[in-house]
C-alpha cells in the first residue's frame, strides 16, 4: 500500500536525482546548484501535500511496501503530526539554503560534489523522519553520518577540513553503536522493527530491559544532537562551506538525535530514570555551551556553540516529561531552524564579503551590509528569546511547561543557559556590525541568490511565534498549550535583563573591559574552562592519542633487541608484502574514501533488497 505517493516522493526523489549533480555540473558549473533547487522545490512541495493528509487525525496512519521478506519487514512510511512537521522543516530550509549555495559556492570546482551530497542529505533527513521502521529509519540514520562527514570535509585538501570530517564521523559513530544495540535489544524483546507495532506491545507488556534500552537510545541521541560530552565534533564543523552548516544545525543532522527522543518518548515517558538522565544531560550541555559560546571569537564557532546549547534545551525540556514539554520542543526546533539557518546564513554573507572568521577583526558592516545587518538583527532577538520574535514564544512554553510540574532544577539551568545566550548573542552582533569599523570593514555586496534566502528567512523568524495556535491544533494539543502564562513573564523578563545589562557595560558602554576579568588567577582559570568546554576534547585526545602512543611505546622499549630475529621469517615476509599491497588503498583523499563508503553502503542496500 504505496500511497499517498507524496510521501516516498519527497525523499526518494532527492536521493535518486542527487547523481545527475555531476553530469550537469560537467555540462554547466553552475547547473548543478539550479537543478538540485528545483529537485529541492519540488520535494518541498510534497512534503507539504502531506500536511492536510493529517491534520486532525488521531492516529498515525503507515504505508509500506515489501523489503526484506525473511524478516517480514516492509519499507514504510509513518505519517503523523511528528513525522511530517519535521519532513516540512528538512525540505523547506533544504531548498533556501541551496538557493543561497548558487551564489555562496558559485566559484567552486567542485559543484557536482557539492550538489549530490546536499541533496542526498536533505532527502536522507526526510526518509529519517518519515521512517515507519526502526530498521530503515536506522539506514537513513547513517546516511545523514555519512553526507555530514563528506560535507564537513568538503574541502578535503585542507588538513583541519579532513580532520574535522573525520572527527564527527568518529563521534557520532560512538552514539550509532549504543542506538543499533538499542534498536536489536527492542526487536529481540518485541520481534518487530515496526515503530507503531513496538509502541503498542510496550504499553501492553512492557520488558524490563526498556530502561537499558532507552538509555542506549539516548546515547544514540547525544552523538547525532552534539550533546556533552559528545559534543566535541560540532565546533570543528565549521570547517565546512556555510551553507552546510546553516542545513547540518537548522534542518537535518543535530535535529535527528532530538526527532528520536521526540519519536520515542511516548514509549520511554514513564520511566523516571531516562527523564532524569535528559534533565542532566540537556542541563549539563545547555549552560556548558551558551558559556563557551560567550567566549568564542570565530563568527561561525559562536552559533556551533550555540547550536549545541539549544538543542540542550529541547532535550531537557524533553526531560520534564509532559505533553505541554513535548509540544513546547516542537515549538523550539521551528524557531530555531528558522533563526539559526538565517545567523549561519547571515554569517555566510559576513564572511563571504570580509574574508575572515575572526570577530574581532570585524566591525561597522551595518554601513557596507545594511540588509545583512537587518537580518542579523531579526535572528540574533528571536535567539535571545525577545518577543515578538519566535524564540520568545518557544523559550515561554518551556518554561510554562517546568513551572506546571515545579521542576526548578530544570527551570533554573534553562534560565542559566538563556540568560548566556542573550550575552553572547548580542556580543556576536556588536562585534560584527554595531562597533567602529575593524580591520576588515570593507566588503562586496552579496549577489540576490544569498540575499533573498536570508530576508525569507527573517520573515519566517518574525511569523513563527503567531503560529503557535495552528500548531498546537496541527499537533492536537489541547487549548491551554499556547495561551501566554502570566507566571512564566517574571522569569522571561529576568532573562533580557541579567543577560543584556552585563553585555552593555562591557561593550557599547564600554564602563567594563572583558580583559578585566581575566587578570585574576580565578578569572583566568574560569575563562580556560569556558572556551575549552571543560576540556573535554583535550581529555579525548589525551586518552586515545598521547596515552595509547605511550602504551605503545612502553611495550616496545619491553621487547628484546634481539626478539625480532627469532620471528618466523615466512610470516615477516607475507606481512610486509600484504601491507604494501593494501596500503595503496588508503590514499589519504577524502573524496576517494567517501565514494568507498558509497559504494559499500550501496551494496549493502542491494543485499538487502535481495534477500
Amino acid at each position: 500500500m504505496l500511497y499517498p505517493v507524496q510521501a516516498w516522493l519527497c525523499w526518494l526523489l532527492p536521493i535518486l536525482t542527487a547523481p545527475l549533480a555531476f553530469p550537469a555540473a560537467k555540462l554547466e558549473r553552475r547547473l548543478a546548484g539550479w537543478l538540485s533547487v528545483a529537485v529541492s522545490a519540488v520535494s518541498a512541495v510534497m512534503a507539504a501535500q502531506l500536511v492536510p493528509i493529517v491534520a486532525g487525525s488521531q492516529e498515525a496512519q503507515a504505508y509500506w511496501t515489501q523489503w526484506i521478506e525473511p524478516l517480514d519487514l516492509n519499507a514504510s512510511v509513518l505519517l503523523d503530526p511528528l513525522s511530517v512537521f519535521m519532513a516540512n522543516v528538512a525540505t523547506w530550509i533544504g531548498l533556501l539554503v541551496l538557493i543561497y549555495s548558487n551564489g555562496y559556492m558559485a566559484e567552486d570546482p567542485s559543484q557536482g560534489r557539492y550538489y549530490f551530497f546536499m541533496l542526498l542529505f536533505v532527502g536522507s533527513m526526510a526518509g529519517l523522519v518519515l521512517s515507519g521502521n526502526l530498521l530503515q529509519f536506522y539506514v537513513f540514520w547513517e546516511l545523514v553520518g555519512l553526507c555530514s562527514y563528506a560535507l564537513i570535509g568538503f574541502w578535503y585538501h585542507k588538513p583541519s577540513a579532513a580532520r574535522a570530517g573525520m572527527k564527527a564521523f568518529i563521534t557520532t559513530r560512538v552514539g550509532d553503536i549504543f542506538l543499533l544495540a538499542g534498536i536489536l535489544m527492542l526487536y529481540m524483546q518485541t520481534g518487530t522493527f515496526d515503530i507503531q507495532a513496538i509502541k503498542v506491545y510496550l504499553q501492553e507488556s512492557p520488558t524490563p530491559q526498556l530502561l537499558l534500552i532507552a538509555l542506549f537510545m539516548l546515547v544514540g541521541a547525544m552523538g547525532k544532537s552534539a550533546q556533552f560530552p559528545l559534543h566535541v565534533w560540532l565546533p570543528d564543523a565549521m570547517e565546512g562551506p556555510t551553507p552546510v552548516s546553516a542545513l547540518i544545525h537548522a534542518a537535518t543532522m543535530v535535529k535527528a538525535g532530538v526527532y528520536l527522543l521526540a519519536r520515542m518518548h511516548t514509549m520511554f515517558c514513564g520511566l523516571e530514570q531516562w527523564l532524569t538522565a535528559l534533565c542532566i544531560v540537556g542541563g549539563i550541555t545547555s549552560v556548558v555551551a551558551a558559556s563557551a559560546a560567550l567566549t568564542e571569537t570565530d563568527i561561525k564557532r559562536v552559533l556551533a556553540y550555540s547550536t549545541i546549547s539549544q538543542l540542550g534545551l529541547m532535550v531537557l525540556c524533553l526531560g520534564v516529561g509532559t505533553r505541554l514539554a513535548w509540544f513546547a520542543t516542537q515549538m523550539h526546533i521551528l524557531s530555531h531552524a528558522l533563526f539559526k539557518a538565517l545567523l549561519f546564513l547571515c554569517a555566510g554573507i559576513v564572511m563571504h564579503a570580509t574574508g575572515t572568521t575572526d570577530m574581532r577583526e570585524m566591525g561597522g558592516l551595518r554601513r557596507s551590509l545594511p540588509t545583512t545587518f537587518a537580518a542579523s538583527l531579526v535572528g540574533v532577538l528571536s535567539l535571545s528569546g525577545i518577543p515578538p520574535f519566535s524564540g520568545f514564544w518557544s523559550k515561554e512554553l518551556i518554561i510554562k511547561a517546568m513551572l506546571e510540574t515545579h521542576q526548578y532544577l530544570p527551570l533554573a539551568a534553562m534560565v542559566s543557559a538563556s540568560i548566556l545566550t542573550v550575552a553572547y548573542s548580542m556580543r556576536w552582533l556588536y562585534l560584527i556590525f554595531l562597533r567602529e569599523a575593524g580591520q576588515r570593514s570593507h566588503s562586496h555586496r552579496p549577489p540576490l541568490s544569498m540575499l533573498l534566502p536570508t530576508l525569507v528567512l527573517a520573515a519566517a523568524s518574525v511569523a513563527a511565534g503567531f503560529l503557535e495556535l495552528p500548531m498546537a491544533r496541527f499537533m492536537l494539543m489541547p487549548l491551554h498549550a499556547y495561551s501566554l502564562s502570566l507566571e512564566s513573564l517574571p522569569y522571561t523578563a529576568t532573562i533580557l535583563v541579567v543577560g543584556f545589562v552585563p553585555f552593555a557595560a562591557f561593550y557599547p558602554l564600554g564602563m567594563l573591559k572583558p580583559e578585566a576579568l581575566y587578570k585574576s588567577y580565578l578569572g583566568e582559570r574560569l575563562h580556560a574552562l569556558a572556551r575549552n568546554a571543560l576540556y573535554v576534547d583535550a581529555l579525548y585526545n589525551k586518552i586515545f592519542v598521547e596515552e595509547l602512543l605511550h602504551v605503545l611505546w612502553e611495550l616496545l622499549e619491553r621487547v628484546e633487541v634481539g626478539t625480532i630475529d627469532h620471528l618466523n621469517y615466512s610470516l615477516a615476509w607475507g606481512l610486509i608484502a600484504a601491507s604494501k599491497y593494501f596500503r595503496k588503498l588508503q590514499t589519504g583523499i577524502l573524496s576517494y574514501n567517501m565514494l568507498l563508503l558509497l559504494i559499500g553502503l550501496v551494496a549493502l542496500l542491494a543485499l538487502l533488497i535481495v534477500l
